[in-house]
């Protein structure tokens, strides 16, 4: 076996596999998840709930969709929103009225399009749910959402650079 080949074709396989780092974080669609907690609100608040929303945007169409499950929460929901622009430590204005479009009850799933300028706050991490309660009308739990990276791509990705180089050292050596 030539050697010499083996490392450029380690490579072109994981390429042609889509297991590149650009891959791991582009592409038309992009993943968010958001862990719901009373300490994230702002300020704090304590309670027992829980919850953790999956996200994925379309970034040709715009199109948002969610998945929001919950538990432990003091009493009934009047309100779920996506909030933003706004750091961890902000609170901001509401930008989709989530309960409006796919109830309030968990699981919650839904979409809807929105703007390019939303999607451009979105992906840099400024927006965040938010679980409005009888008990907590400000919010009982809150989530930043956040870009999910794909590890395994990359890692995959990692694997296959380390096993090139040293496929090519073991060679060079002999």
């Amino acid at each position: 076996m030539n050697f010499r080949i083996l490392p450029l074709a380690v490579l072109a396989l994981f390429i042609v596999l889509g297991a590149s780092p650009r891959n791991a974080v582009a592409g038309p669609i992009v993943d968010f998840r958001a862990t719901l907690s009373g300490e994230n609100e702002v300020p704090p608040v304590a309670t027992e709930g829980r919850g953790v929303a999956l996200v994925s945007l379309d970034t040709d169409s715009l199109l948002l969709s969610w998945e929001i499950t919950w538990s432990n929460l003091t009493g009934e929901i009047f309100a779920m929103h996506f909030h933003g622009p706004g750091a961890p430590t902000e609170n901001a204005q509401v930008q989709v009225n989530i309960g409006s479009i796919s109830g309030l009850t968990s699981p919650s799933v839904g979409s809807t399009v929105i703007t390019a300028d939303q999607a451009g706050h979105l992906l840099d991490g400024l927006w965040y749910v938010n679980i409005h309660t009888d008990a907590f009308a400000a919010g009982e739990i809150r989530g930043q959402v956040l870009r999910v990276t794909e590890p395994a791509a990359l890692a995959l990705f990692s694997f296959g650079a380390v096993a090139a180089v040293s496929l090519s050292r073991r060679r060079r050596a002999s």
